[in-house]
């Protein structure tokens, strides 16, 4: 069984208790409790579940890449 379908059938519940009880602590800047961003992002959520996620370096590139390939002008005057 995979990690990600040992989670599905844990619940939702059970695995913020247990990633609590671990002590996981996001990176970066933050460095703050992964359970309870994770429970915060479930209260705030109207309608579709919002995605917590974190990116590394390489990731950051890419999004900011993929930003201004979008929409140009939109970013382009905050970068000057």
């Amino acid at each position: 069984m995979s990690a990600l379908e040992h989670a599905k059938a844990m619940g939702v519940e059970a695995v913020m208790e247990k990633t609590a009880a671990a002590g996981i602590k996001e990176y970066g800047v933050y460095h703050r409790d992964l359970a309870e961003k994770w429970k915060e992002i479930r209260q705030e959520a109207e309608g579709p579940v919002k995605v917590g996620a974190a990116l590394n370096n390489s990731d950051t590139a890419r999004v900011l890449l993929g930003m201004l390939e979008t929409d140009l002008e939109k970013y382009w005057t905050v970068l000057m």
